[in-house]
């Protein structure tokens, strides 16, 4: 990835992915507290990221909607759960790429660094996001997952 940034007379744009944290492969993830994911990322101490495939929006946007305390979502859209190599967190058998990470560091955010408008529109009741920073063990991919996406 490379994130870009500019003001009126100058731009600049770096490569993210290798430089950060020594060049540890990292995926960040943001999960509230009162969400249910984030009881098993404290307890686990690892995720995987699951890319799905083409076709699988309402699904992806249905495990944005549900709670796992609620529904068993697995089971709601057809999910398979299967081992993963290197974390106890499993991967989506239906998905075409999955990342392995093992969380090495976790930030809170610092309300004070918010801006008051996000505030207020995102955060009314307080439920500030924590930040995973997971180290990328391994990567997982279908071998056609380019023609999938």
């Amino acid at each position: 990835m490379s994130p870009s940034v500019a003001d009126t007379e100058r731009y600049n744009s770096k490569h993210e992915a290798t430089e950060w944290m020594n060049g540890l492969p990292i995926f960040v993830i943001a999960v509230r507290p009162s969400r249910y994911t984030y009881s098993f990322i404290e307890e686990m101490g690892d995720f995987t990221v699951n890319v799905p495939k083409r076709g699988m929006e309402h699904i992806v946007e249905g495990c944005g909607t549900y709670s796992g305390r609620d529904v068993d979502k697995f089971e709601k859209y057809k999910l398979t759960p299967i081992p993963s190599h290197k974390v106890k967190s499993p991967l989506i058998d239906e998905c075409i790429i999955g990342y392995e990470c093992r969380v090495i560091y976790k930030q809170d955010l610092i309300p004070e660094n918010i801006k008051e408008s996000v505030i207020s529109n995102y955060y009314p009741l307080g439920d500030f996001h924590r930040l995973y920073f997971g180290e990328i063990l391994q990567i997982l991919a279908d071998k056609d997952f380019a023609e999938k996406i």
